[in-house]
């Protein structure tokens, strides 16, 4: 007691001595135990993890002191994690730890600390109750018999959509915080685009069979291919100087033909609704410039296909060409959507057994599967809608459809501030990329993988901080 007393009231030296000597000696005798743990139970080189998180450790007391940086580091390593593979892979745990580290970090000191008003406005409380929600429905996952890996998959994934809360705060607090967000953004399309261009070479090296040149495909972060091709293509009506419009009709031009490689026709339509709306709410000098710039990025996708796929190019273009003609006929013809809709029947059936409370995350549903000629079982619904319905009720769907048409909303009421014109423009374009957002999640569901879920939390917090700086800009007077 005498010991503990002196270090409690009367820190001397050597009371600071002998406890730092304890602490550092119950920290190595954990980190032992933690070894053995890890080295019995798991792959050899899973101890790795270990030095991992000492370093990471480090690195993230730096990084709290730089918060934007800092936002836009976890924002932006999100690339590691990007790809679709099966299981739980060590970068994605690493990844995970780092970004739920933040986002307690910030909350914590949000609201404990700063006491700041991260509630502000209706669509902020809408969201945090959201995710009270999403983590509250945990104990749903085992009273309807669901599985705990897709809980856990699940529940991370949507954590994502909290990104909403410092993204808003950064568009708000920094001169360049705006800029910083969408730069990010615009890196992970590129980075997508980049790698779904090389894959989709890799397909055609490794096809067989002409069908396979035709139909090849690769279908990852098509999401974010078209979200981010649509901001893109907002830049094309800030830049003035061609020393910026050539970069920038060249980023345009890779992040489309990202998109147009994933073959996912939900989201080529999605694309084409929002650059429309986008193109409608232009001024007439800039409708021309989209038009002219438009043009010249699909020529310059036509010219570089030819001249880096001469061997293949006929089958490519015919295979694009027969999947845009597919999308009047696929309700009726395609075996693939055909299928959706008897999943959309089946989870409907679920549903209205229980419409109110609805199932939680990883409870999945039976239905009959035309393409595998067999009864599925998949806690995954492509309808987004229904998906939320089905997993979190009502308040869980009215509460996203609520933020969604808010959000939107506020994007358009942006364009009538007197805010800089690259804020108008982002913040804009940010909105009609949520709203082609809402068209491609009626058959590709964006709050069940982690790309989705981080666009969404992406946009919306973007959209919200942009309209509130476009406020604050419209009553500063610039110099």
């Amino acid at each position: 007691m005498k010991w503990l007393s002196s270090i409690w009231h009367y820190p001397s030296p050597v009371a600071i001595r002998s406890s730092g000597i304890l602490v550092l000696h119950i920290g190595f005798g954990f980190t032992l135990l933690l070894t053995l743990f890890i080295s019995r139970f798991f792959e050899p080189l899973a101890v790795l993890v270990i030095p991992s998180l000492f370093l990471g450790g480090i690195i993230f007391l730096y990084l709290l002191k730089h918060p934007l940086l800092n936002l836009s580091i976890v924002l932006g390593l999100f690339v590691l994690v990007s790809d679709y593979e099966e299981g739980i892979q060590f970068i994605e745990v690493l990844y995970g730890l780092y970004y739920l580290s933040f986002l307690a970090h910030w909350f914590i000191t949000r609201i404990f600390v700063y006491k700041d008003p991260i509630l502000s406005q209706p669509e902020d409380k809408a969201f945090f109750v959201l995710l009270a929600i999403i983590t509250i429905y945990i104990p749903f996952t085992f009273l309807f018999q669901g599985s705990p890996r897709s809980l856990l998959s699940e529940w991370t994934s949507l954590m994502l959509l909290a990104f909403y809360f410092p993204i808003k705060e950064a568009c708000i607090r920094y001169k360049n915080g705006i800029k910083v967000i969408v730069g990010v953004l615009l890196w992970i399309g590129i980075f997508a685009a980049i790698r779904n261009v090389i894959l989709y070479r890799e397909s055609l090296l490794n096809a067989e069979l002409a069908y396979q040149i035709a139909t090849g495909r690769v279908h990852f972060n098509d999401n974010i291919l078209m979200a981010s091709s649509i901001i893109a293509l907002s830049l094309l009506t800030y830049y003035k100087k061609i020393r910026h419009l050539i970069p920038s009709t060249m980023l345009f031009i890779l992040l489309l033909s990202g998109l147009i490689f994933t073959l996912s026709r939900a989201f080529w339509m999605a694309f084409l609704v929002g650059a429309c709306l986008m193109f409608l709410a232009s001024d007439a000098q800039y409708k021309r410039r989209l038009l002219i710039l438009s043009g010249i990025g699909i020529g310059c996708f036509v010219f570089v296909s030819i001249l880096f796929l001469n061997d293949y190019v006929d089958l490519i273009f015919l295979g694009l060409a027969d999947r845009l003609l597919s999308i009047p006929a696929a309700i009726t013809n395609d075996p693939s959507m055909i299928n959706r809709f008897h999943e959309s029947k089946a989870v409907l059936n679920r549903i209205f057994q229980n419409p109110i409370l609805g199932y939680g995350m990883g409870v999945p549903y039976l239905f009959y599967d035309i393409v595998h000629e067999g009864t599925d079982q998949d806690p995954f619904v492509h309808n987004a809608y229904l998906g939320l319905w089905y997993k979190f009720g009502v308040l869980g769907l009215s509460l996203v459809i609520y933020i969604w048409v808010k959000t939107v909303r506020n994007g358009i009421r942006t364009l009538q501030t007197n805010a800089i014109p690259l804020t108008r423009i982002v913040t804009f374009s940010s909105a009609m990329a949520l709203t082609a957002f809402a068209v491609g999640a009626i058959t590709s569901n964006p709050f069940f993988l982690m790309d989705g879920t981080l666009l969404f939390g992406m946009l919306t917090g973007l959209v919200a901080g942009g309209y509130r700086r476009s406020l604050l800009e419209s009553t500063t007077p610039r110099s």
